[in-house]
This record gives C-alpha cells, structure tokens and sequence, in this order.
C-alpha cells in the first residue's frame, strides 16, 4: 500500500510544483502472541523477496514470509545455534531464481546456504550448501596465512560469492558453489590495521566496496576491500568538539554505525542510543589528512546547503568550508 499525502507532500494543498513523493509501506499484521516465537531482536529483511530473517538470543534463525496468501504469518525456524546471517542480493546477482537465499555462519565457524521455498503461503528451507569450520580454516592456510578462529563474520553474499572477515582482520573471498563443486578461493588478505587495533573492533559496515570500521579506540577506519588498503579515517574525539549536544557520548561508547549508500553520510550510535550523523564530504575536506587515499580534495564534490540559494551568502560560506579558500564574504554585510 502507499501512504497518504500529507503535509509537504505533491499532493497537499499549497504545494504545487514540489516533486511528487510516494511512500511505499508495507503493513504486516503478526499476531501478539506469535511475535516473540516468530521473531528476533536482529532482523533483516530480504531485498527482492518478500521474507524477513530474524536470530533470537538462543541463536535459532526465523524466516517468516510476508508474502501475499502468508499474511496468517508463514514461517521456519533453523536451529543452529547461528551468530550471523546475510540474505543473497539478488540485485546483483547474474542468476535468476524466484528462491530467496541467505547465507549463515554458525557458532563453530559453519558456513550454511539456504534455499527459501515461499509459493502459495508457504516457507519451507532447503540447506543447499555447507562448508565446516575446518574447511574454511584449510582454505584460508592454503593461501600461505596460519590462522585460528576467533571471530567470522559476513560482509556480503552474491552469485555465490561470500566476503568474509575473519578474526577482524583478515578478508577472505570464497565461491560456495554447492554440492557438486569445490569451494575456491577468490582473495585472501589482510586489513591494513594498526597495530594493537583488531580486538577493539566492535561493528563493521560493507558499503560500495569499502569496509567501514568501529573502533573504541575513538576511530573509524576505512578499507577497499579489494586489496586491503587503508584508504581513510575518522576521528570521533573531533566528532564531539563539534557537537550540540550538552552532554556528548564518549568515543568508547559508540557501539554501531551504518553508511548511506551513496556514501556521504556516516551515523554512529552510542550505547545509550545517541546518535551522530557525519557528512564526510566535509569531514575529509576540513581534514584532508585522513583521506589516506591518492583522491585529490577537488574530485570531492561540493554541494550547497539544502534549500538556499547557489547565489545566496550562507552558500559561500559553505563553500568556503569546503575549499579552505581565504576569501572573506563579511564585507558584503556593510551594504
């Protein structure tokens, strides 16, 4: 269904000539009762299909469909005990299938694909691939690096591809490509990490390629996950000079972050659930020295606060944020 318009939409009186926006939302009722067996407190809905994966604190992993003809609430449940868990972007996959999939590890560093059967108010699973810990561990020694596991976590799935981080630090690239085939590996290298740095890593981001990294050491750092580079980083002591907030959170309690798709903007959240948005065109623009990469500041792109004016003086004055230029825009202030 869509929302309705309401004030400041198109469609609202005295708004004429404003881009027509539409909500799309989708209202799935889920009997009281049934919320708490059905559903966990980490959720994730599948992008292409209509189906929302969940892990509860016993590490069983609910699929309920949200399918036409499942609205009663269709669902499986996988025991494992698992820690994590990815669907498949289909957006990027080169395989066609109407099958949802996801891709889970298990507490023994268990790596399980699943096939979701979703047709006619159904939810039925289907494992179609498994890679043990001792596999993985041998796939990874084959690559020349001696390593036991402490941590395993999913940055992403696609045409059966996985990139996995392992130990919070090491990149592994792997094609799962069923039962009929050997797995193979792709990549397999190491974060570009401070030393002394992995053990303080508390969430991590894939984002357009780039692996954003949380630390409680007071830093954010930033990967290309395809070689491993240290490309940037980010200060949050710097953060909260800059904050509004009477009382900002301490750099040791942020325990999440999330990046925009179109990386601009950067939220990190605190233990206490405050939050921090970080525009990181202008981050990297007033502190060029965290942009490690070869990125030159003019291929940053430069855009005007929303609402005003190109020609307007609150838009130079941000200009001049961005371009450190020495031009003064006070005198005009004296006509």
């Amino acid at each position: 269904m869509a929302a309705k318009p309401g004030p400041g939409s198109a469609a609202s009186p005295g708004c004429a000539g404003a881009m027509e926006r539409v909500l799309p939302v989708l209202l799935v009722q889920i009997p009281a009762e049934e919320a708490a067996a059905q559903l966990g407190s980490r959720a994730q809905l599948h992008r292409g299909q209509e189906a929302l994966g969940s892990l509860t604190a016993a590490g069983s992993l609910q699929v309920l469909s949200l399918a036409p003809g499942s609205r009663g609430g269709s669902s499986c449940c996988l025991q494992g005990p698992f820690g994590h868990f990815v669907w498949e972007d289909s957006c990027s996959s080169s395989t066609s299938t109407d099958k949802p999939t996801l891709l889970a590890v298990s507490e023994d560093y268990e790596l399980r694909t699943y096939e979701f059967d979703l047709k006619d108010g159904r939810c039925d699973a289907a494992l179609s691939q498994s890679c043990c810990g001792r596999t993985l561990q041998k796939l990874v020694e084959d690559q020349g690096v001696s390593i036991s596991f402490k941590s395993l976590r999913i940055l992403s799935f696609h045409n059966k591809t996985a990139l996995l981080l392992i130990n919070r630090c090491l990149i592994l690239r792997v094609v799962l490509p069923g039962r009929d085939s050997g797995n193979r590996v792709l990549d397999c290298f190491p974060l570009a990490l401070p030393a002394q740095t992995a053990d303080t890593i508390i969430d991590v981001q894939l984002c357009r390629g780039f692996l954003f990294v949380l630390s409680t050491l007071g830093w954010i750092y930033i990967f290309d996950t395809a070689d491993g580079m240290h490309v940037a980083r980010v200060d949050l002591a710097l953060l909260q000079e800059d904050s509004e907030q009477q009382e900002p959170a301490s750099v040791s309690s942020f325990t999440s972050l999330k990046v925009s798709p179109d990386l601009d903007v950067l939220v990190i959240v605190s233990s206490s659930n405050t939050a921090i948005a970080l525009n990181l065109n202008l981050y990297f623009r007033q502190h060029p020295g965290h942009l490690l990469c070869e990125r030159t500041l003019e291929d940053l792109p430069i855009e005007g606060p929303t609402g005003v004016d190109e020609d307007d003086l609150v838009n130079s004055v941000h200009n001049m944020k961005l371009t450190k230029v020495s031009f003064q825009v006070d005198r005009y202030k004296h006509f």
